[in-house]
């Protein structure tokens, strides 16, 4: 596949809107060799019935203000308004990557990560880290926010859950949890392998 067709597809991933969840989670699927999930709490399961749970995110960047000059740039080169990888702890960069609602008593293991303007990053992490429960995590915040800064529930009362992966928090993710790095092109071949 050429530049032009692999950009256009990385333009369509960061155009994506609720379909963007069900394309990480095809990824997921077909790159670790995982089963659909058996209900709706959680979204995959392995070989060995481990309930695996998808969050992405993209790395926009914020604050880009639209002017009669970079108008027709900003509309047609959307990628411009994506940090690459490259950027993630730059301290410039003011992206924040929400995985959020997550019900970490439905799954035993977590994927998440980034789509970043030059590749995808992607993060495993088991349920073991995660508070207990609800109560857990309101008696010892700061145990789990060690393990992963900024966790919070996700509203207040809510029984959902959440985390931000921005400059600040970017590298304790990368030295803890990070599984591995994927090129638009090495999705693309995915997506269209026939494994």
């Amino acid at each position: 596949m050429d530049k032009k067709n692999i950009e256009q597809f990385k333009q369509g991933i960061f155009s994506l809107r609720t379909n963007f969840g069900e394309l990480a989670q095809l990824m997921i699927k077909k790159d670790f060799g995982l089963q659909p999930a058996d209900d709706n709490s959680y979204d995959l399961k392995d070989g060995s019935g481990n309930k695996i749970e998808v969050k992405f995110s993209r790395a926009y960047k914020r604050g880009i203000k639209l002017t009669e000059k970079n108008v027709i740039e900003i509309c047609t080169q959307s990628g411009s308004t994506v940090y690459s990888s490259k950027e993630a702890m730059d301290k410039t960069a003011d992206y924040d990557c929400n995985i959020q609602q997550l019900k970490p008593y439905c799954f035993d293991f977590l994927f998440y990560g980034i789509f970043f303007s030059d590749k995808i990053e992607i993060f495993l992490v088991d349920r073991s880290i995660f508070p207990k429960n609800l109560d857990n995590f309101k008696q010892d915040k700061s145990s789990i926010r060690e393990k992963l800064p900024g966790y919070a529930t996700q509203h207040k009362g809510g029984n959902e859950c959440q985390f931000h992966i921005k400059k600040t928090t970017y590298k304790h993710h990368k030295d803890h949890y990070f599984l591995k790095a994927m090129t638009y092109e090495e999705l693309y071949d995915l997506l269209t392998s026939k494994k």
